[in-house]
């Protein structure tokens, strides 16, 4: 297997850009991806996507970038890489569509118990909390809400392993760091 084409811009310090061998621009020629890089404040390299050429990124606009992140990181500010920040904006709601539910679905015998519990009872009460912001204090308001609802002690257990369950995989995927809110 053959690693992934770089180009370096000696005018750019810290940008590269991958050539794509099967996306094309508009022009036909084949489409770049810009990356940049730079070290965090303990030293360990950063890097990260910019964008692809085709949707006008360019290698000087890389290097700003890349500039604003090494100056804000001169001055002391925390930098958090883009990928980084968009995974701690996910919703309990998105996260269970885009990823729990179709994992469900391709896994289990009866995803529509887990759909449903999702529908009725989870994204009412947690749908638009943060992933990475949900507290002990989000499931037990679940769990008070499924016992004043008169539901059956088994129901609201599935219904509180549902939110674990994403947790855990959410974990993995690295959209939550920490512990779960409850075991």
């Amino acid at each position: 297997m053959v690693g992934k084409k770089y180009e370096s811009f000696k005018k750019f310090p810290g940008v590269r850009a991958y050539v794509s061998e099967t996306r094309r621009n508009p022009m036909g020629r084949p489409d770049r991806c810009f990356y940049i890089r730079y070290r965090d404040s303990s030293g360990k390299l950063i890097e990260e996507k910019v964008g692809w050429e085709s949707e006008g990124v360019t290698a000087p606009y890389a290097y700003k970038v890349r500039q604003v992140k090494v100056g804000a990181l001169a001055r002391g500010e925390e930098v958090v890489p883009r990928q980084q920040a968009r995974r701690e904006q996910t919703t309990v709601k998105e996260f269970f569509e885009d990823h729990y539910l179709p994992w469900c679905g391709a896994s289990l015998k009866t995803p529509r118990d887990r759909e449903g519990h999702f529908k009725v009872w989870i994204e009412p009460h947690l749908g638009d909390r943060l992933l990475s912001k949900l507290s002990p204090f989000d499931v037990e308001r679940l769990k008070e809400a499924l016992q004043d609802a008169g539901r059956s002690p088994r129901t609201i257990e599935h219904c509180l392993v549902h939110p674990l369950s994403c947790l855990e995989s959410g974990q993995g995927l690295g959209v939550r760091q920490g512990r779960k809110p409850c075991k």
